[in-house]
């Protein structure tokens, strides 16, 4: 592997844990304050989502929507078709109060795919 792929393994390692460290933090901070059960949660996030839309949820995805219950912010970055919109959507199965707000350059990627193609 080349020097530099492998420094951006290492950087984007770090940061995966460094991200999974703050998610156990928040899970535990709510646990203490408020009885948060990160087991029952998930539980309740993947039945809820099977029953709504027939599929189940990544554990990531899983991982990214309690992020979201707890307050925490959430970038997602993942190929297409992996499935990022689900995450967004599960907290508002069990929270429906909850407020989410998507910022997508969705539109702008099509288009410029679509000039790319006629090229």
């Amino acid at each position: 592997m080349p020097p530099e792929a492998e420094a951006r393994a290492a950087r984007h390692h770090a940061e995966h844990v460094r991200s999974y460290a703050l998610l156990k933090a928040a899970r535990e901070k709510a646990q203490k304050k408020s009885g948060y059960n990160s087991a029952a949660t998930r539980r309740k996030l993947t039945e809820e989502c099977i029953r709504r839309t027939g599929l189940t949820p990544y554990s990531q995805q899983l991982d990214l929507a309690e992020c979201m219950l707890l307050g925490l912010d959430v970038t997602s970055i993942a190929g297409t078709g992996w499935g990022k919109t689900l995450p967004f959507a599960l907290p508002l199965f069990v929270s429906p109060k909850k407020i989410v707000i998507i910022v997508s350059p969705l539109n702008a990627l099509e288009e410029d795919q679509v000039s790319i193609s006629h090229e």
